[in-house]
């Protein structure tokens, strides 16, 4: 016999994707459309590990166990909010600052904007590959 599959209602994603595009579609700018879509990911995230915060908070395992999962949580925040900077970083940097580079007839602005790209990947290090 088959496992059923309960669904309990919308995905997250969907949900905090679908607010987002309708407080952005009232404006005219792209810049909240590319803010939106590059938070999304990081911003589900957030709400996994304040959930997994609220549920573990209903737990007692002791003093020992509680300091290790607040040091994990920080951690997993700091993560998150690294991922999501990144990711914003490199939208403003191929949105905007590639564009006007490429308008410009110089070599050394043509290959600026890489370089920049790539040492920001470096910087951020394992959260740069879920980069495109």
């Amino acid at each position: 016999m088959g496992h059923r599959r309960h669904h309990c209602g919308p995905h997250p994603v969907q949900v905090v994707r679908r607010i987002a595009r309708k407080v952005t579609a009232k404006t005219r700018s792209n810049l909240d459309d590319l803010i939106v879509d590059k938070l999304e990911e990081p911003l589900v995230l957030a709400l996994t590990i304040m959930a997994l915060r609220a549920g573990y908070d209903q737990l007692s395992f002791g003093d020992s166990v509680d300091d290790f999962v607040h040091a994990a949580m920080v951690v997993a925040y700091t993560l998150n909010v690294t991922w999501g900077v990144a990711r914003l970083v490199d939208a403003i940097i191929m949105n905007f600052f590639m564009p006007y580079t490429l308008s410009k007839e110089s070599a050394m602005m043509d290959q600026f904007g890489p370089i920049l790209r790539k040492g920001l990947r470096s910087a951020f290090g394992p959260w740069a590959s879920s980069w495109p």
